[in-house]
């Protein structure tokens, strides 16, 4: 067999060329950008292939990018050895062929990584700064902080806080304030004209948990929560960037039967009054299944909505940085199958480039690559968190951060809890800061950042480290290590204490030394051991319910009959401003 091979390379005026009329393949202008900016950092390294009368075989897309740049002339390749029907059919060929090969997802990471690494700039390659962000992150092993930072264990809260209220503390770039978020005046005091890119919260559920007395904090009655929460939405609207987005996670309560309906009047005061976008619902399920319930009339709850508001179209969107590797990708086409039911579905059928072409098989399309998720979170319940009532997932939070977020960005939290939302963020490269109205719980979210970052607190009034501040207002060393759930003071809760699993971390702490919170903190000898006191019984909090179940209980689940007990199935909910996340 003779194969025919191409003599020589010519420069032929643009003008000259007369593309295909009959040409099916498509270049959109962005894609004729991407070209012209190929052809511009490596050059014309891949000539037109023409006929002898000038018409554009292959190469349509080099072709309008070079008229694009304003070249004159361009290099060709002249096919003169095929004839009419060959050439037609090696225009459809030459595109079709490179369709069918693939990618081997590591190796092509592995390539991104190095480019990136050079500061070559990678979308120059073809690949959008989304998709190459979903490569990298694929590549990011586990470290040994993320890794400690997955199994981390939470601080009990003490019996006498160190904390007073009013009080502004720094740890390394992350800031807790001791105070009540409805008020808009002193946040914006606080916090100036810093702009948080993301807030994350939990807010008390209605009148469903027991609170930190020391916190002042009254429950709210349903039939009022909405006037009530009216402050809270305006403190975070002060706070958020224009190109911000805010993320609700509440769940009503059931009561004689029925739920509640005060959460969905929240998310309609939200856009009705309040002039929120309502961008989505995110449904939090629980990989544990929830608690069990004995109720005569529902099922037990196994999951939780997170409402997601923002304030303009547009928004910090990273669906890839939450994507997954699958072996079902496809392009989005106009000529995807549709559902002949009306849903919106997709139907069985070829999808992507092969949409619509006669004799394509249903899995034609489909390619190994990064998918996006949907938005159904799957997270645990539990999380190891001494004894308190409303366990939030550091997970949940974890999957906001990084598809609504990038590195160095302000995540902010009007209810911090025991902190997730600020140890989150930390872990991911982020700026924390937010407000927590319980003293007791702003020790706990203290001492947890300082386990995490191996930095002691400032407070930033004076300077003052956390032990100093102690002993300035004589709270004794030792009351540092004892923890409320061993004293007769501690916050009574019903259900029992979670447990919680590692969690991978994927990104590192990265902050940027001009951020306006990177203030400088000297790392304390031993601050990891003098603030991660942990406690020893994290079940006593449970102690007051299981004596009043009969004896004995060998071989029982007394979780299960805790829960079972329990006249509320409202799962994580709040006490107060303490929630513990």
């Amino acid at each position: 067999m003779t194969t025919s091979l191409a003599q020589r390379i010519e420069l032929w005026p643009v003008e000259r060329l007369v593309p295909y009329a009959r040409n099916p393949r498509t270049h959109s202008p962005e894609q004729v950008a991407q070209i012209a900016a190929s052809i511009a950092e490596f050059g014309f390294n891949n000539p037109v292939l023409v006929d002898s009368a000038a018409g554009v075989i292959a190469g349509h897309g080099r072709l309008q990018a070079a008229r694009l740049l304003g070249l004159s002339e361009v290099p060709v390749i002249v096919l003169d050895h095929l004839d009419e029907n060959q050439r037609r059919a090696y225009l459809l060929a030459d595109n079709r062929l490179s369709e069918l090969a693939g990618w081997d997802n590591e190796l092509l990471a592995l390539e991104l990584k190095d480019l990136s690494d050079a500061g070559f700039d990678a979308t120059l390659a073809g690949f959008d700064t989304k998709e190459i962000e979903a490569y990298l992150a694929s590549l990011e092993p586990e470290t040994p902080e993320a890794e400690q930072a997955g199994k981390e264990e939470i601080p009990e809260p003490p019996s006498q806080a160190i904390t007073q209220p009013g009080d502004s503390w720094l740890v390394g770039p992350h800031r807790v304030l001791c105070g009540d978020c409805r008020d808009r005046e002193m946040v914006g005091r606080q916090f100036g004209k810093q702009k948080a890119n993301l807030v994350v919260t939990s807010p008390p559920y209605a009148t469903q948990r027991e609170y930190d007395p020391a916190s002042g904090f009254q429950p709210i009655p349903p039939d009022e929560y909405v006037g009530w929460y009216r402050d809270v939405a305006s403190s975070i609207e002060g706070m958020l960037a224009r190109d911000g987005s805010y993320f609700l996670n509440i769940k009503e309560h059931a009561e004689d039967g029925q739920r509640h309906l005060y959460v969905k009047k929240l998310v309609l005061a939200h856009v009705e009054q309040w002039g929120w976008r309502f961008v989505d619902e995110f449904c939090w399920r629980k990989t544990d299944n929830g608690v069990p319930g004995g109720w005569s009339n529902r099922f037990k709850n196994a999951w939780e909505p997170v409402f997601h508001f923002c304030r303009q179209a547009e928004i910090k969107f990273h669906p890839f940085a939450v994507g997954h590797v699958s072996e079902d990708c496809f392009d989005y086409s106009p000529n995807n199958p549709k559902s002949t039911s009306g849903s919106g579905l997709l139907g069985t059928g070829a999808r992507g480039n092969a949409a619509g072409r006669p004799g394509a098989e249903d899995g034609d399309g489909r390619f190994k690559g990064i998918a996006r998720p949907s938005n159904v979170i799957e997270a645990k319940t539990e999380s190891s968190q001494g004894s308190h009532s409303a366990p939030f997932p550091r997970a949940l939070v974890e999957f906001f951060v990084k598809a609504f977020s990038d590195a160095g960005d302000v995540v902010f939290d009007p209810f911090l809890g025991s902190g997730t939302t600020i140890a989150a963020a930390h872990v991911h490269g982020r700026v924390g800061c937010g407000l927590e109205l319980s003293p007791a719980y702003c020790d706990v979210i203290l001492r947890r950042l300082s386990d995490l970052t191996g930095q002691e607190p400032q407070l930033e009034a004076t300077g003052q480290t956390l032990s100093q501040v102690a002993a300035a207002r004589g709270i004794p060393a030792e009351q540092l290590h004892n923890p409320k759930a061993r004293d007769s003071r501690r916050i009574q809760h019903n259900g029992p204490a979670p447990f919680y699993g590692s969690r991978k971390a994927s990104l590192p702490a990265i902050y940027p030394r001009s951020h306006p919170w990177a203030v400088p903190v000297a790392r304390a000898s031993g601050a990891a051991r003098f603030f991660g006191a942990k406690s020893d019984d994290s079940r006593t909090a449970n102690v007051h319910a299981v004596a009043a179940l009969p004896r004995p209980l060998s071989g029982v689940n007394q979780d299960a009959i805790l829960h079972q007990r329990c006249d509320s199935d409202v799962g994580p909910g709040c006490p107060g401003h303490q929630r513990f996340h």
